[in-house]
């Protein structure tokens, strides 16, 4: 058989050694065992975590290249895996680590490529989500995760303000890191406006926050809470009559029917006047 001109167009560096017994023992693997399957496998997952027993395993690190080839439901292994670190990885997309997550509470995806965070919808029981030094700029899938109190969003893409609304949908989120983002120089890519505070802009949309760019917020930057109500003004007495003040009762006057002569008419306004008591009477 001749040797090819050159191994570099078949993708393969062809080295050549001088010595006659290079490898006398080759390890042979068979067709099937191809470098996925075997990442896959159990039993590589055993060698990985130091466990024999798959279930047992809550805590995972490993690097990946998803662009070649698909890690399917690594998860279906590991059914009680709560912390999976992946960063510094080759990950096209979160999808890419299939939906059998579904007690995972902390993942770092740190200096993965990331463009989106479609697919965390399939963690439901995430708190803690590290996307530090990703491509991302879309934060619309994240008010699915109600359960998240921890998101590190440092050195990404976001450019718009709005986005951060998406996260006031989140009601445990108490730290956010957004340092190095657009958004901390602009609240968003036309915008022209002068006066810009990030960090003022940030609290107002989640006041919940406890840390921001690793700093704990101050009282003095929370926004000011509503007033409490006043207490329902207290009912006013209705004005008392000017003669109020003397204890004689007022005696009223009796309609008279027809023309009454001078004489009757002062006498009944005497009697009114004078109003004496039913003692007096007897």
């Amino acid at each position: 058989m001749s040797r090819p001109k050159s191994g570099l167009a078949r993708g393969v560096q062809i080295t050549e050694f001088h010595e006659y017994r290079i490898n006398p023992d080759p390890i042979i693997s068979s067709d099937s065992d191809h470098f996925m399957d075997d990442f896959l496998s159990p039993s590589k997952l055993r060698a990985l975590t130091g466990l024999d027993n798959l279930d047992d395993v809550q805590s995972l690190e490993m690097r990946v290249d998803t662009i070649e080839t698909s890690l399917g439901n690594f998860g279906s292994y590991l059914p009680n895996l709560t912390h999976l670190k992946l960063s510094d990885s080759c990950i096209s997309s979160i999808r890419d680590l299939g939906t059998s997550l579904p007690r995972l509470r902390v993942l770092w995806l740190v200096r993965c490529g990331l463009v989106d965070v479609d697919g965390l919808c399939s963690m439901p029981s995430l708190k803690e989500i590290y996307l530090a030094y990703n491509e991302i700029s879309d934060l619309s899938p994240l008010p699915m995760l109600e359960a998240l109190e921890t998101l590190d969003l440092e050195g990404n893409q976001v450019d718009d303000i709005h986005q951060i609304e998406f996260l006031s949908l989140c009601p445990n989120l108490q730290l956010l890191t957004l340092q190095g983002n657009p958004i901390c120089l602009l609240p968003s890519p036309t915008s022209t406006q002068t006066a810009y505070s990030y960090r003022q802009s940030v609290i107002s949309i989640l006041p919940q926050l406890h840390v921001l760019d690793d700093r704990p917020l101050m009282t003095s930057e929370r926004p000011r809470r509503d007033s409490p109500k006043a207490p329902p003004a207290e009912r006013q007495p209705l004005s008392k009559p000017a003669d109020s003040s003397s204890s004689r009762p007022i005696a009223t006057r009796p309609a008279l029917k027809g023309r009454a002569s001078p004489t009757l008419a002062k006498n009944i306004a005497n009697l009114a006047d004078s109003a004496p008591s039913s003692s007096s009477a007897n």
